[in-house]
């Protein structure tokens, strides 16, 4: 997954009308006017929770010798998200730009 595979699936929406995109993506989160381009942006989050793995810690004499216990980090959230933002002109799509940690596609070469 890559940013240069986001950015070529970004690529084959030129040419699509608002109505078809805002159909595949949802309703826009934002949307603004500038001279002749239309400007609508979507936004995509979520959180990914990223178990940490058990590790041994230091290891303790008891009466029947040594034992490695097991210590338990927390586990990680890490918060993921992608901001797209689509120029329309005269109805139809003419360019894009994206912002985020996770606007990544399968890169296709």
């Amino acid at each position: 997954m890559t940013t240069r595979g986001y950015e070529h699936e970004l690529d084959r929406y030129r040419g699509t009308h608002e109505i078809d995109l805002v159909r595949e993506w949802g309703t826009p989160v934002r949307v603004h006017t500038v001279g002749e381009s239309r400007f609508l942006t979507f936004h995509r989050a979520e959180q990914v929770l990223i178990p940490a793995p058990p590790l041994l810690d230091a290891p303790i004499y008891t009466r029947r010798g040594l034992v490695y216990p097991w210590f338990y980090p927390p586990d990680q959230v890490v918060q993921r998200w992608c901001n797209t933002t689509f120029e329309l002109q005269n109805d139809e799509v003419v360019g894009w730009q994206h912002d985020g940690n996770d606007c990544l596609a399968r890169d296709r070469h």
